[in-house]
């Protein structure tokens, strides 16, 4: 899956997954991208046909100042808007704000899925809930929280990832999935072709 987060980035993301047809891709506005043109980002979904909206959403780790934060949530929402008017699922990025972006999310009439989430397990239940997907990263090999959100919804509700090339001291690949497949395998008790073949149609269906 390839993740477009701002407009220079949506087109090489368009223009790479022509290389393959195994590639599929999102373009979006990503909460830390918010000042770059939301008009130019709603032409390219239009005319590009991406299978998802995002990354967009909402980032407390990075913007704390609160005029900044409620310009970030107004581009949010203008991205929910073009989402919910082209039928289009979001993926949505909330770093310190998985209660807030939940919220708004909720307004909407969209599918999202909350990547690489990091949030209260019991959030992670509630999105579960109300039929959001959760994603899984290779955070599930260290983090006890992660591992929590594991414990408590159902594999049908998560969606595996990695989030590369972030998240890891050595660049991260998309290969490291199947080290989050295998981790969520222990944890549930489950066999890891079991794990891959439903995570695996967790995408297909939403994506």
């Amino acid at each position: 899956m390839l993740a477009g987060i701002n407009p220079k980035d949506n087109q090489k993301a368009f223009k790479l997954s022509k290389t393959s047809e195994s590639l599929k891709y999102c373009l979006g506005l990503h909460p830390l991208e918010y000042k770059k043109s939301v008009e130019t980002a709603r032409n390219q979904i239009r005319k590009n046909n991406p299978v998802a909206v995002g990354e967009i959403g909402l980032d407390y780790n990075y913007i704390t100042d609160k005029e900044e934060r409620r310009d970030s949530e107004k581009v949010f929402r203008e991205m929910l808007n073009i989402a919910e008017n082209q039928g289009l699922p979001v993926v949505v990025h909330s770093r310190n704000a998985e209660e807030k972006c939940f919220d708004i999310v909720n307004e909407y009439k969209v599918e999202a899925f909350f990547h690489c989430f990091n949030g209260r397990p019991e959030l992670a239940e509630k999105i579960a809930s109300s039929g959001h997907m959760v994603g899984v990263t290779n955070q599930v090999t260290h983090s006890t929280r992660v591992q929590n959100i594991v414990e408590k919804i159902s594999l049908e509700s998560i969606l595996t990832e990695t989030d590369s090339p972030y998240l890891s001291g050595d660049r991260n690949r998309p290969v490291n999935v199947l080290k989050v497949v295998e981790k969520i395998a222990e944890i549930k008790g489950l066999d890891v072709s079991e794990v891959m073949e439903v995570t695996s149609q967790n995408s297909e269906n939403f994506f």
